[in-house]
């Protein structure tokens, strides 16, 4: 006997066009899992009806059964779950950029080493110092990797460092930082401080981009600290 109205039913046991699109929607091959599959209830009620009508002295295998509902289960829940992790990702994305627009205006400090200053500018920031330094030392370059300036901060624990240089002529410089410990001398990192002048949210869930006054832009992940 068949029922044709949605799909088939044999005495050989299966439900035809629903174990078949059921599974290639499991497998990716399809864009939805309603695409040319039955859903649920229709294959509820096919199955009932192939119960009714089969063949008492030959009964179908009821693991079949078992395997085509557990099929059309697990696609119902990979779409839960893509809902779920669609909707968790465009809150995500929503709360970042309304936290990145807020930094308009604030002073942040971010990882580096290079800054354009305007005439008699100082560039203010701290060193990274892992370790207690018997001498800690910021080299400031100008043009043509020029020495320009050289503050000493002294003995310093380990931690962070404020420092601030001289007034500066209009330019672009870079810096580096140098600490004495155990008579070795180190490079050790340097966080500048900066304004933000503009924030960049893009449209296509990638990570917002900060403007910073003297440095220019940057992913929204290299801001270390916000404020003085």
């Amino acid at each position: 006997m068949s029922i044709t109205n949605s799909g088939s039913i044999t005495n050989s046991g299966s439900i035809q066009g629903i174990g078949q699109s059921q599974q290639t929607a499991v497998n990716g091959t399809q864009n939805t899992a309603t695409n040319d599959a039955l859903d649920k209830s229709q294959f509820l009620s096919l199955l009932l009806a192939q119960i009714e009508n089969q063949d008492p002295l030959n009964p179908q295998d009821s693991s079949e059964f078992t395997t085509q509902l557990a099929q059309i289960t697990s696609v119902e829940n990979l779409e839960s779950i893509n809902k779920q992790i669609s909707g968790l990702t465009s809150s995500l994305q929503l709360s970042q950029s309304l936290n990145a627009k807020a930094l308009v205006g604030e002073n942040v400090l971010v990882q580096g080493n290079t800054m354009s200053v305007q005439d008699s500018g100082k560039i203010t920031g701290e060193v990274q110092l892992l370790a207690n330094s018997e001498a800690l030392t910021l080299n400031i370059y100008g043009a043509g990797n020029q020495l320009v300036d050289q503050v000493q901060l002294g003995a310093s624990a380990a931690g962070n460092i404020n420092f601030s240089t001289n007034a500066l002529q209009a330019g672009t410089y870079s810096l580096t930082a140098t600490a004495l410990v155990n008579g070795e001398r180190y490079n050790v990192p340097i966080n500048l401080a900066a304004k933000v002048d503009s924030v960049t949210i893009p449209g296509n869930g990638e990570e917002s981009t900060v403007s910073l006054a003297g440095i220019g832009d940057l992913p929204l992940s290299s801001i270390r600290k916000i404020g003085n």
